[in-house]
């Protein structure tokens, strides 16, 4: 059977970016042995946890208080860092162009992933100069295709136009339908120039990096089960060359968790839910109900991550006017800096009634922000990199709460991701 190809519609400039128009075969690399989905173990339920707070001005100043130690309610199973969960090792190689489209396929058989590959523009000569390579994800496995099922895909790809194109393909039809596509200042279109492409999928959901940058969501729902990672190249050059092509996992390391943080504002501590999961890179989100408005009195919600001890942590919450703050603290209160904030953000909910769906992608040194499904701000992670534990917060800032109140928090999610390259 013919594997169709890709296709966009749109006008590029300030050159056309190529339109494949052959019809490839699935050609894979050597084959190597998919790695079984991990069903995580059971996660004790989180307890109340003290962490002293800090002084909430226009720039936070920590207030100085002694470390508790965690006193859980009932003794939680012991924790570890997740095993690493790569299921194609970083390779590099060439993709050669004959007659038609190249590939190059990983032979991984994964739905919830991270994969990312590094590709050169080749010298390419000509008046009218084509080239676009890319990923391919959530495609037929070699299996499948032996029982007969259908060509489909998910490809993200990009040209010389300087535009990303994401297509998709079901199953049973016989061409690629433009999902979405937008102009990057961030692609590199000159010859020789090299172009990261980071693609993390969840769901029915995904995120996309071009060299290091998010770009945007992917709507992922038209194809969810499991299947392979390819590359991709379309050019009018012989050879494009590739590195780093790697695939790792995603696995669900906590919940999905509903609860509430009870407020003791005059204690001096941060309140918090602490999942007792440990975690270097992944993502982290829950939806935080507003306990009261303003008028009432101060609240902040959010999360602690990457803490070892009472004393080193990240901390990213948003508050009751309408800001947002990025927090390290790496010994007692006082040494707590502020990385970023932002105040009067359109995307927070402060009413009392309102909600705030917060979000956070950690990759090694970098993470992302998306507060109600709106990306805020890239973080910088990289003053703590160690694995540490994750909490959801109801009161950062000293004074933060009101006595007797609570903020409820729903599906408190976590996902691990081994570090990429």
């Amino acid at each position: 059977t013919s594997t169709p190809v890709p296709t966009s519609t749109y006008t590029p400039a300030p050159t056309s970016t190529p339109v494949p128009t052959s019809t490839p075969t699935h050609t894979p690399a050597p084959t190597s042995t998919p790695v079984p989905t991990i069903t995580p173990t059971h996660t004790p339920v989180p307890t109340h946890t003290r962490i002293p707070t800090i002084t909430p001005t226009h720039t936070p100043v920590p207030t100085h208080t002694r470390i508790p130690t965690i006193t859980p309610t009932r003794t939680p199973a012991p924790t570890s860092t997740p095993t690493p969960s790569v299921l194609y090792e970083p390779r590099s190689g060439s993709i050669n162009i004959d007659d038609g489209p190249g590939y190059f396929d990983s032979n991984t058989d994964v739905a919830d992933f991270m994969t990312s590959a590094t590709f050169r523009i080749p010298n390419i000569t000509g008046d009218d100069p084509s080239w676009a390579a890319g990923l391919l994800i959530r495609t037929i496995t070699d299996r499948q295709l032996a029982r007969g099922v259908d060509y489909r895909a998910h490809a993200i790809i990009i040209g010389l136009s300087g535009n990303w194109v994401h297509s998709i393909l079901q199953e049973g039809e016989e061409e690629f339908e433009l999902a979405q596509e937008a102009f990057s200042s961030n692609i590199k279109t000159n010859s020789n120039a090299e172009n990261q492409i980071r693609v993390i999928a969840q769901g029915t959901r995904g995120w996309l990096f071009i060299n290091r940058a998010y770009e945007a969501e992917l709507d992922l729902s038209g194809i969810t089960d499991s299947g392979t990672v390819s590359l991709g190249v379309w050019s009018d050059a012989a050879t494009t060359r590739f590195r780093d092509f790697t695939v790792r996992e995603i696995r669900k390391e906590y919940g999905p968790r509903n609860g509430a943080i009870e407020h003791d504002p005059d204690d001096g501590f941060i309140d918090a839910h602490d999942s007792f999961t440990s975690l270097q890179n992944g993502i982290i989100e829950a939806q935080f109900s507003n306990p009261y408005s303003a008028r009432e009195g101060d609240w902040s919600s959010g999360f602690l991550f990457r803490r070892n001890d009472q004393r080193q942590f990240h901390g990213v919450v948003v508050n009751e006017s309408a800001r947002w703050y990025h927090g390290l603290r790496t010994g007692d209160a006082d040494h707590e800096q502020e990385l970023a904030s932002d105040t009067d953000s359109s995307y927070i909910s402060t009413g009392s009634t309102g909600t705030n769906h917060i979000r956070i992608i950690m990759l090694g040194p970098n993470g992302w922000l998306f507060v109600n499904g709106n990306y805020v701000d890239k973080l910088r992670l990289g003053g703590l990199l160690e694995p540490g534990n994750v909490s959801a917060v109801g009161g950062y800032f000293s004074g933060d709460g009101v006595n007797g109140e609570s903020t409820r928090y729903r599906n408190f999610t976590i996902w691990s991701i081994e570090t990429a390259p």
